[in-house]
């Protein structure tokens, strides 16, 4: 959405309703349950970064966010997967 106004009306609701934040599906995905966080406070550039209070690699964060990793394919060649002709 071009527009932030709206987003950031709903977040401003959710955040006068006490919650700190909402996981919701983004835009860009193919499937229809959460993948996202969005965090609420005030608006703009925080004036200091908030730490990261838990650091984890990317398939453990995956893997608690309920996204199944079957293969990390950091040593996948080409013949470890099936190329197929997309239909006309």
């Amino acid at each position: 959405m071009g527009d932030y106004r709206v987003p950031q009306a709903w977040a401003r609701a959710f955040d006068a309703a006490g919650f700190a934040g909402v996981r919701y599906s983004t835009r860009f995905t193919s499937a229809a349950a959460a993948n996202a966080w969005a965090v609420f406070g005030s608006a703009g550039v925080p004036k200091r970064p908030r730490p990261e209070r838990v650091h984890r690699d990317g398939i453990t964060a995956c893997r608690e966010s309920g996204i199944r990793v079957l293969d990390d394919g950091s040593d996948a060649g080409p013949e470890r997967f099936t190329f197929v002709t997309p239909p006309t």
